[in-house]
């Protein structure tokens, strides 16, 4: 028997937080432990720096997943707790809750290591780190072995979580889209999804994020084409251009940083977590962008840049955080004349990404860009693809592997069940071999 103690993630986008036993009760595993996004933000936008904010403040505010009653179960035995990928709805968590697990490893690849690393500020996690690389098949408990599989994601080093047990096989594919042509590192292991599907998979796990989209999700390529066409349409412009994504999209920025230098202007990255994220890659030797463009580290050298900027706008490409109106982000404080640099008429934003879907987001996004097109400056939204499967990349991705249960995660409800209607063709049925199911619900297959 295979027990799934859903923890978080499974009403919500985030808050990912999943533990799985294999029959012996003294083994559990835990997969991810993520914040809920949508309450972090909203939480900043009150308090500022969460820092010092009390981790039972963060059970009160939702951010990270109510982990309490399965803690009091089987807290002491949990064996791993291991990291899908970086971003934060997956390991942001890991800071505030790891700890308690007293007997449990933290399993990473050497990425997510290193940005676990700067999210640790304080040094608060004290359990045993052990970082993968993909392939490589590491035993957790006596009679289970996992092993983190190639995926391809808006993030490096993105992988789908393999549990091997004469139990049944589990695969945790949480955030991934089938993308042939990524800007950075390698396609998906379709060889190795396929071997699963061959050997037989008990249970299959996947993100409902984008879901509801018809089709197949776009290639990063398209983003990169989409974002040299509008450089191209602009290139004879005087004005200065400031461009903002996610700063873990090392990927994204990798390739922006050429199309600048392309367009003969130079790069500078501007922002903490810009500057934290390019410092995790460059760690993990996937990349090191500050051979490629300047990385700002302080106020001195902000406003050295500025008095630059002010003599001549055209030589530069401005890279930012707040894309999505974050509190205290860059481009945020620049929309409101709190930033040493001020946008004039006629400046070029870029914005490489949609707002994410969650009230706060989408409210703090709308001002933003209301904000700047009251300054007069032309606004490009959207450029950009998402990193999450639509409709028919689930489609595929279920013909492959061919479970015997699907139990969709990391959605809000109307998505997990949009998931498992759409499996209908191939099978599955909800509450025979699928399964909706809330946060903190125990299920158990035989």
């Amino acid at each position: 028997m295979i027990k799934v103690w859903a923890i978080g993630g499974y009403e919500q986008v985030g808050n990912s937080m999943t533990a799985i036993n294999f029959g012996n009760e003294k083994d559990w595993i835990i997969l991810d432990m993520g914040f809920w996004m949508e309450n972090l933000i909203t939480a900043e936008s009150k308090y500022g720096d969460l820092t010092n904010l009390p981790t039972e403040m963060f059970y009160e505010l939702k951010i990270v997943p109510n982990d309490k009653l399965f803690f009091q179960k089987y807290g002491k035995n949990v064996k791993a707790i291991i990291i899908s990928h970086a971003h934060l709805d997956h390991v942001g968590a890991v800071t505030r809750l790891a700890t308690k697990y007293k007997n449990a490893k933290i399993i990473t690849t050497p990425f997510t290591h290193e940005v676990l690393n700067f999210l640790d500020e304080n040094k608060s996690v004290k359990n045993k780190r052990v970082y993968l690389n993909t392939g490589v098949i590491y035993q957790i408990t006596e009679k289970t072995q996992m092993e983190l599989i190639r995926v391809t994601h808006s993030i490096p080093s993105s992988t789908a979580i393999a549990l091997y047990n004469d139990q049944g096989n589990v695969l945790y594919m949480v955030d991934w889209k089938f993308d042939n042509n990524p800007q950075l590192g390698k396609k998906i292991d379709y060889n190795k999804l396929k071997k699963i599907g061959k050997e037989g998979c008990k249970i299959l796990f996947t993100d409902t994020t984008r879901v509801e989209r018809i089709g197949k999700t776009p290639s990063e390529r398209i983003a990169r084409v989409m974002l040299e066409s509008l450089l191209n349409y602009l290139k004879d412009t005087n004005r200065l251009i400031v461009y903002s994504t996610f700063s873990s999209h090392i990927a994204r920025l990798k390739y922006v940083i050429e199309l600048a230098k392309q367009l003969g202007r130079e790069p500078i990255l501007i922002g903490r977590s810009l500057r934290n994220y390019t410092k995790a890659a460059k760690r993990a030797n996937i990349v090191d962008l500050s051979k490629k463009a300047k990385i700002l580290k302080n106020g001195k050298e902000l406003r050295k840049l500025n008095k630059k900027i002010k003599e001549n706008r055209e030589n530069y490409f401005l890279i930012v955080t707040g894309h999505q109106g974050e509190p205290n982000s860059v481009l945020e404080r620049i929309s409101k004349d709190e930033h040493p640099i001020k946008l004039k008429q006629e400046d070029i934003v870029i914005l490489g990404s949609e707002p994410i879907p969650a009230l706060p987001n989408l409210l703090m996004r709308g001002m933003l860009e209301e904000r700047l097109l009251n300054k007069g400056v032309r606004l490009f939204t959207n450029v950009h693809v998402s990193g999450h499967a639509y409709s028919e990349d689930l489609k595929d991705l279920a013909k492959m592997i061919q479970p015997e249960y699907y139990i969709p995660t990391h959605g809000e409800l109307n998505k997990n069940a949009k998931a498992i209607e759409l499996l209908r063709r191939y099978g599955y049925e909800a509450s025979k071999n699928a399964f909706l199911i809330g946060n903190n619900h125990l299920l158990e297959l035989e």
